[in-house]
């Protein structure tokens, strides 16, 4: 037989592997020529279920166990549960969003909304003591221990400027009894005083520029014993003025404390950028030091002294009053002072407070002072651990070296001075 009439033998099939689908669905596939039907998918529409009951409309069906499982339920229903309590709800949108992890705790174990508004919230922020307490500003309290009690005293000469703004962000949020605040215009010869006003606080005028002066003059208008000294160009908040009151009303607490210092260089140029990169690693910087803008001191510790002395630098005289352990650094808390915008300009208030450092060392020889070239060792030992600080020590060096042989070189009374670049 030819080749085109040769009938052709059927290949053998070579077994594959089944597909995915296949296999995700568990589908056997039979076998060519095989008896029997084909085994459905227990899943797809009219296949048999192993028990032998149908499958309709694709659910799953219902073995024996599970059929006689519901017939018992039927035949005994279980007793209805008991509807819980309804607790009272704090409608308290300041507590709701303060309280976090407390309020789940409050919640079980159901105190109601006006005893919830006497706990302390976390991170700084406060339930108010009495519902619709009163606050500066018009605003309804976010936090108010009124227990605590202090009096701001702010000297402020020509600061028209900056006033306005950072009495706001002192006197925004906290309750109108728990903290006085006492603006002592001096010398002014622009509308501070009417800025102050407006604001809603005790004013005090003086004719005479004296920033000394100003400190006496609102100690003299205070109402509380426990004071906080804080210069009119710094940035601080209500919430950190608050804290600082009930950490020095506690009766174990601190003589001294102040919030942490920090500086803003954003509008500086690069080499008083580079100057405070490495002042940040003095020994002065990291011991906790007390004062530089922002400073409070509990009734005892105000006693210590009776008038501030004529001195240019009244925080340092201040911190030199009382030991390290006397001090403390409110935690979680910083206040901030806007840099010099220049080198020159950090030059000169360099040279001012090393005269007024000068000064008390002349003056107040009892008062306690650190050693020089003790810090000046720590310092070169910080530096060598850190290559990327090398470059500005050079910076840093005029910024220090300088000033104390201006300093030095000085002759007459020091008369008002300040930094006006950091107030554009």
């Amino acid at each position: 037989m030819g080749w085109a009439g040769a009938s052709r033998r059927p290949r053998a099939r070579v077994p594959t592997r089944p597909t995915a689908s296949r296999l995700r669905h568990r589908l056997r596939r039979p076998h060519r020529g095989g008896r029997g039907r084909q085994r459905l998918h227990p899943r797809q529409s009219g296949a048999r279920h192993p028990h032998g009951l149908r499958r309709r409309g694709g659910h799953r069906s219902r073995d024996l166990r599970t059929r006689a499982v519901r017939a018992a339920r039927a035949a005994f229903p279980r007793p209805a549960r008991a509807r819980a309590v309804p607790h009272a709800r704090v409608r308290d949108r300041g507590l709701d969003g303060g309280l976090r992890g407390r309020d789940v705790l409050l919640r079980r174990l159901r105190i109601h909304a006006d005893a919830a508004r006497a706990v302390r919230a976390v991170g700084g922020r406060r339930v108010a003591a009495h519902r619709g307490a009163p606050c500066g500003h018009g605003a309804r309290c976010e936090g108010a221990n009124v227990s605590a009690r202090m009096s701001v005293i702010v000297p402020a000469h020509d600061e028209a400027h900056v006033l306005a703004v950072n009495l706001a962000r002192m006197t925004s949020g906290i309750p109108r009894d728990a903290l006085q605040f006492v603006v002592v215009a001096n010398g002014c010869s622009d509308d501070t005083a009417e800025i102050a006003r407006a604001a809603g606080v005790d004013v005090v005028e003086l004719a005479t520029g004296s920033k000394i002066a100003a400190l006496n003059a609102g100690d003299a208008a205070a109402r509380y014993a426990a004071r906080a000294y804080v210069d009119a160009d710094v940035r601080v908040s209500g919430e950190t003025l608050l804290a600082l009151a009930e950490l020095l009303t506690h009766s174990d607490g601190p003589l001294v404390a102040s919030p942490r210092f920090t500086v803003d260089t954003r509008f500086s140029s690069l080499f008083v950028r580079a100057h405070y990169r490495v002042w940040e690693h003095t020994d002065y910087r990291r011991s906790g030091h007390i004062g530089s803008g922002v400073y409070a001191l509990s009734a005892r510790g105000r006693m210590r002294f009776d008038r501030f002395p004529e001195v240019i630098a009244d925080d340092r005289y201040v911190q030199q009053l009382f030991s390290p352990a006397e001090r403390a650094l409110l935690p979680g808390h910083s206040f901030e002072v806007p840099a010099p915008r220049t080198l020159r300009a950090q030059i000169r208030r360099a040279t001012r407070i090393q005269r007024g450092n000068d000064e008390l060392a002349e003056r107040f020889p009892e008062l306690r002072s650190e050693s020089v070239v003790s810090r000046a060792g720590g310092l070169l030992g910080r530096i060598a651990r850190r290559p990327q600080l090398w470059p500005a020590v050079p910076v840093y060096l005029v910024g220090t070296v300088g000033p104390r042989l201006r300093a030095a070189t000085a002759r007459g009374p020091q008369a008002w001075n300040r930094d006006e670049t950091s107030r554009r």
